[in-house]
């Protein structure tokens, strides 16, 4: 470009540079060519003031036709018109249905039979056969008027409801009416004027931002690519297959992040299984231990008390024998000495005896 700075060749061209740099760069690159940017920003300015000048003399016709559906009004009311189209298709078809046609069955009871019995001529039993022919049309008559009956009771709701739409139609259309009541008052009161300003469009701005987002990044600055995208220059298609990418990784990431969570916590479940078992294993070992100690003790109780039994009965059996050798001996000796032999006291079973000889230490003895 014809007068350009060469900072602002530097600022496209150069890399790696901070965003506020290439910035400022650009604004120093701009100020030769300021007179032309103004004359620019001037024209634009007079453009916009000559459309707002014309936009504000549209009438409420062709500004309901440029806005077509999005006008609130005319959405509303497509929508209304279109309910009250299918009602009214719902009563012309219950209406053109064809009724069935009545079919009451001849009257041909007692009386009548008897009639005609007594019908002396022709023409008495003709006369009674047309009275009940008609009847017969009476009954048919009847019945059409209970099928006519019956279609205007299936077509009143419908007329109901077609009531209330007509009645939501016009107050649609007193909105409207104080809208566009409203929207003269503005017309006509205010004001407008335009203004020109850096478009966020723009190619140079897009950059400055991509720049510095680029140097956020740098600092270790989470930055979604999604802003990133909204400020690089490729195509509409090309940023939504990225964006789709980007999501198929974060879902993709997502479930890794579940799956993992999952393991952890089965993880932690095994672990507080194991810690379970093993305090399981813990108590039954403390369990046994302490029944076998109770076993052993009782052992040890009942081993004790049976060498006491045993202490016990060998004592007694010691005691007889006692006794029975110190009686022996005595027998001997009045044997020896010629005399009778003295009946021995019978030794206690409870607790033995002491005794003593009649003659010699020697034969001496406890119990």
């Amino acid at each position: 470009m014809v007068g350009a700075n060469p900072d602002l060749m530097v600022a496209m061209t150069e890399k790696g540079a901070p965003g506020i740099t290439i910035q400022l760069r650009q604004r120093q690159g701009q100020t030769a060519l300021q007179e032309v940017f103004d004359s620019l920003s001037y024209a634009s300015k007079m453009l916009g003031r000559l459309l707002i000048r014309y936009i504000t003399g549209f009438s409420k016709v062709k500004i309901k036709r440029i806005l077509g559906d999005d006008f609130k009004f005319t959405k509303q009311m497509k929508a209304l018109a279109e309910q009250m189209q299918a009602l009214h298709e719902q009563i012309e078809q219950i209406a053109e249905a064809e009724l069935p046609a009545p079919n009451t069955p001849i009257p041909n009871g007692p009386v009548e039979k008897m009639a005609l019995a007594k019908a002396e001529n022709d023409g008495e039993r003709a006369d009674i056969e047309q009275g009940i022919m008609m009847r017969k049309q009476e009954a048919d008559q009847a019945e059409l008027e209970k099928q006519n009956k019956a279609r205007e009771e299936a077509i009143k709701p419908i007329k109901q409801q077609m009531e209330q739409l007509s009645k939501q139609i016009a107050k649609i259309n007193e909105k409207e009416d104080q809208f566009w009541e409203d929207f003269d008052k503005i017309r006509l009161n205010s004001r407008f004027d335009a203004d020109v300003d850096e478009m966020a469009n723009n190619q140079t701005y897009k950059s400055s931002i991509l720049a510095m987002l680029s140097q956020a990044k740098q600092y270790q600055v989470q930055v979604p690519d999604e802003i990133f995208m909204q400020f690089m220059e490729m195509p509409d298609s090309a940023k939504e297959a990225w964006a789709a990418y980007i999501e198929q990784t974060r879902a993709l990431q997502m479930q890794k992040a579940q799956a993992d969570q999952a393991l952890a916590q089965a993880k932690t479940m095994e672990s507080q299984m194991e810690m379970q078992r093993a305090q399981l294993k813990a108590q039954t070992e403390v369990s046994i231990a302490k029944i076998k100690a109770e076993v052993d003790l009782k052992i040890a109780q009942a081993e004790n008390m049976t060498k006491l039994e045993i202490a016990h009965v060998g004592a007694r059996v010691k005691s007889r024998q006692t006794a029975a050798e110190i009686a022996d001996r005595q027998l001997e000796r009045q044997e020896a000495g010629g005399q009778e032999p003295a009946q021995p006291e019978p030794a206690s079973a409870e607790a033995p005896q002491e005794t003593a000889p009649a003659e010699g230490a020697e034969y001496g003895g406890q119990a």
